[in-house]
């Protein structure tokens, strides 16, 4: 896909050209560019940067189309059309209920939204999102059973945590190793998870990275770090689900099964 700048310069030429055309409508698409129609009587239409919003990169005219909601209903729409998982008829669905709803549900969406913003931040021991500072589980003495457990991204410490298995703390990295995506070790919490190996009495560290090929080059590449500290290292264990049927499992999900079987 075009970079941002390579579509810029191209789209810059007056008048567009089908083809210029055609690439700006396939970078919208993709989230690249955003287009924006000025409700003019002529139908005109402006391709910006969605990153500025104010910068406009071309300008197209075409026949103009009625509105089917409201102004302000359509800027709602939008908004909620940008969130994952919510598509245009979801986020349509949406703004009708909040329009329906009455006024107090949506003064209360906005207050939850802005208190978000403004009071969750990262705690600054193991950089899970918390309005504490240091948040509730390293701030709590009884999980300080020098247990280490390292996970991708907040959503995999509360998978973990629902589950009531692990009494140990976190550390959040916030990402994976994947040089294709020039995210390398300085990118990630990995420093500050080494600096706290050195503060904290830690006697095991467990690797609970996903099973991707990013995940796992990351979990090696901390086990590398790790091999001469004298700390016990872990890896969470992969293989068949509960409820799996054998034969529809992959090579590679029923090798892991086989090199992480235990006794029973």
């Amino acid at each position: 896909m075009l970079s941002r700048a390579a579509i810029s310069s191209q789209l810059s030429a007056k008048p567009i050209k089908k083809k210029s055309y055609l690439r700006a409508n396939r970078a919208v698409r993709s989230g690249v560019l955003t287009i924006k129609d000025t409700g003019q009587k002529q139908g005109v239409r402006l391709i910006t940067d969605y990153q500025q919003p104010t910068q406009t990169i071309c300008t197209i005219r075409g026949k103009s189309k009625m509105k089917i909601y409201p102004k302000s209903l359509e800027d709602l729409i939008v908004q909620l059309s940008r969130l994952p998982g919510i598509g245009q008829k979801s986020a349509t669905r949406v703004a009708l209920y909040i329009l329906r709803s009455r006024k107090e549900l949506a003064e209360a969406l906005a207050a939850s939204l802005m208190e978000v913003k403004d009071k969750i931040k990262f705690c600054p021991v193991c950089f899970n999102f918390t309005d504490n500072e240091p948040c509730d589980i390293c701030s709590d003495s009884n999980r300080a059973n020098g247990v280490l457990c390292v996970v991708e991204g907040p959503g995999d410490q509360i998978a973990i945590e629902e589950t009531g298995v692990f009494n140990g703390r976190y550390h959040v990295l916030h990402g994976v190793l994947s040089p294709l995506d020039g995210v390398g070790p300085e990118d990630l919490k990995i420093g500050e998870f080494m600096a706290r190996l050195e503060r904290e009495r830690i006697n095991e560290v467990v690797l609970a990275t996903n099973p991707t090929a990013q995940g796992e080059a990351t979990a090696h590449f901390l086990a590398d770090l790790l091999s001469d500290k004298g700390i016990k290292v872990t890896r969470i264990a992969m293989g068949v689900p509960m409820g799996g049927d054998l034969k529809y499992m992959d090579s590679m999900t029923l090798r892991h099964s086989f090199k992480s079987r235990i006794e029973v």
